[in-house]
């Protein structure tokens, strides 16, 4: 199932410039997902199209419902795939609480929402248990996709899968504001084995500027040390036995490239992933500088991602057909090169690295 997705998210950053209209996202981009996922999109009783869902009965219809032994199990509503999906969550809701469904799914090919009713029976939470960004597929959503499958399917263990996530998104916010602005709660937690007193707002606003200063400490340790052992552990040490012709042909050229940029202590840094990109980094994993694919069956062999601000989920695809055109590229690559060294340089001077 992780080969058939990565191929149908790179053939997605082709059709997202060439989808404009919602049945044309359903039928391209919704339907083969729903394949990938052992659903038999040719079934009118298992994927079933267009089914009413208003409790006032006035014709309104979700696009999809996925039924297993004739009960519906989740609702599907898709838009056109450059729809922002926030502005339709209110009409999912309607759908869900007319519906037995437990689950619910908003979507426009791209991005997926998965929502539940965890705050109140039959009625659709606000927020959603899990986001999927099918242009920056990750292991963790290959998993929670296997969920998903039809031969996996389990509403209960689903349902008590969805409702961890949740817990774990609350958690991760109230962290990141206590983080921001500690509490009273928080402070007197951080403090309770040392200080016996009560916490009036002078003590609490001391206590609540040292925690936060402390917290961001710890952070830029945790984060140096990191930096640090990448930079003694990684080398860039490429298993020749894992490169095609091509692959070494493209390697060979980028580091051409960039060769201006390397210094004594800084160097490009190359890896094959398991997706089958090659990545190029500045310095060591962290600073990202583009990933190539060669893909010999298609027609846009060259697939490239450049990643801006260094990060991957940033990333900007570059589809060319022929080597000729990847050369066209250089320039691209080499400016985002330099930025990524320059963000690098910039993190160590303000971290004193």
């Amino acid at each position: 199932m992780k080969d058939q997705l990565t191929i149908l998210s790179e053939k997605l950053q082709i059709l997202k410039n060439k989808v404009s209209s919602e049945e044309a996202t359903k039928q391209s981009m919704v339907l083969p997902l729903l394949h990938i996922l052992g659903y038999d999109i040719f079934d009118p009783e298992e994927v079933i199209p267009e089914v009413p869902c208003n409790l006032a009965y006035k014709g309104d219809k979700v696009d999809y419902v996925l039924a297993n032994n004739g009960k519906h199990e989740i609702l599907i509503e898709c838009k056109e795939c450059h729809q922002n999906l926030n502005n339709h969550i209110s009409q999912l809701r309607k759908y869900f609480v007319a519906s037995e469904s437990r689950f619910a799914i908003l979507t426009n090919g791209l991005q997926y929402m998965f929502f539940s009713d965890h705050k109140k029976s039959n009625i659709m939470d606000e927020e959603p248990f899990y986001y999927l960004d099918m242009l920056n597929i990750t292991d963790e959503d290959i998993h929670f996709l296997t969920g998903i499958k039809k031969e996996n399917f389990n509403a209960m263990q689903l349902l008590y899968h969805s409702q961890d996530l949740r817990y774990r998104n609350v958690i991760l916010e109230n962290l990141k504001s206590e983080f921001a602005n500690p509490s009273k709660a928080f402070v007197s937690v951080m403090t309770s084995n040392f200080y016996k007193g009560k916490l009036h707002e002078s003590i609490y606003n001391k206590f609540s500027l040292m925690i936060k200063d402390c917290l961001r400490s710890l952070i830029t340790e945790d984060l140096c040390k990191d930096l640090v052992d990448i930079e003694k552990n990684s080398e860039n040490t490429v298993d020749a036995s894992e490169y095609t012709v091509k692959e070494k042909e493209i390697v060979d050229i980028v580091n051409g490239w960039l060769s201006k940029y390397v210094t004594e202590n800084n160097h490009i840094y190359v890896r094959k992933l398991s997706d089958g990109y090659i990545r190029f980094c500045y310095g060591n994993d962290w600073w990202n500088i583009c990933r190539i694919k060669y893909r010999p069956y298609w027609e846009y062999k060259y697939c490239v991602k450049i990643c801006k601000e260094s990060q991957a989920a940033k990333s900007i695809s570059r589809e060319v057909k022929t080597l000729e055109d990847f050369m066209n590229l250089q320039s691209e690559i080499e400016d985002q090169c330099q930025d990524s060294k320059t963000r690098l340089f910039k993190y160590r001077a303000e971290h004193n690295i």
